[in-house]
């Protein structure tokens, strides 16, 4: 029989946090504790403490998101960064096996074409489109002082039923809900393309994470194409009577991830995608 992995979940109140925190609970290879910020950063010592007896840290905390970083620089600089680093020093000091942490495509320069269909790969350029994506690029070279890590580079989650935190859901989950409650949906450019991932698709990618041999490795976790913005607006609009508003801006997002490695080192896979039965499941929790 073998031995389960004692693993420590940091982050575990948050959209994906407590979606992962419910598949480990039911996995017979792993023994997983939950920890979130008290709203204030372990000294050393507690934080020793807290870590001791573990095989693997997971590491998905996301610090707020990126209005709290711009309302709240200071503490979300401590939340993400003085937090990680702590975190990181002491996983090394007291031989932590190793440690996985969740990033953003956001990390990558948006400017620069790379690959076929313009989709951005591990190796790309880097270079944060804001605030909050800086805080996350510096978590990653952090982590990456870890004799054993693994990170992932998220794009866009959505997907209803896995966790407690619905409404903190992304993009997807945030058209559906305010096409629920207010009617209507507000956006930039209706030919903007998201790269969307099911959040079950990201649980499964840092489980098979925690298993894999390879370490010392970054992954792109993605759908792999874009989807139009069009497209999920005409979607809930033959769902609901909604008014759409479209400013017509020139910024809009067209980054897709190149996923051709996670396929390869992690033998993942996203998902077929079922946008109509995943926005009526949303709007039927909306209601």
């Amino acid at each position: 029989m073998k031995t389960r992995v004692k693993v420590l979940l940091v982050g575990s109140k948050g959209y994906l946090g407590s979606a992962l925190l419910s598949f480990l609970k039911k996995s017979a290879l792993i023994s997983v504790t939950e920890y979130w910020s008290s709203n204030r950063l372990p000294s050393c010592t507690e934080m020793s403490e807290l870590l001791l007896g573990y095989d693997v840290i997971v590491h998905v905390a996301g610090g707020g998101g990126s209005k709290y970083s711009i309302k709240n620089p200071k503490k979300a600089m401590e939340d993400t960064v003085l937090f990680t680093e702590r975190l990181v020093d002491c996983a090394i000091a007291i031989k932590i096996s190793r440690i996985i942490f969740t990033s953003t495509m956001y990390v990558y320069d948006n400017n620069v074409i790379t690959g076929d269909s313009c989709k951005l790969y591990e190796g790309s350029t880097l270079f944060p489109r804001d605030y909050y994506s800086s805080l996350k690029l510096a978590c990653e070279k952090i982590v990456e002082k870890h004799p054993s890590y693994v990170i992932l580079r998220l794009s866009h989650l959505y997907g209803y039923g896995s966790g407690n935190r619905l409404f903190k859901g992304g993009v997807l989950n945030n058209l559906c809900r305010n096409a629920v409650q207010e009617g209507n949906v507000t956006v930039t450019n209706l030919n903007s393309s998201f790269d969307l991932v099911l959040i079950d698709d990201v649980v499964n990618a840092i489980n098979k994470s925690i298993h894999t041999r390879h370490i010392n490795q970054i992954f792109n976790i993605g759908g792999g194409d874009g989807v139009k913005l069009s497209s999920i607006v005409d979607q809930i609009y033959d769902l609901l009577d909604i008014n759409v508003v479209d400013l017509h801006s020139d910024c809009f997002s067209e980054s897709i991830l190149d996923i051709q490695k996670a396929k390869l080192m992690l033998n993942w896979n996203p998902s077929e995608r079922k946008l109509k039965s995943e926005i009526q499941g949303l709007i039927n929790a909306y209601n």
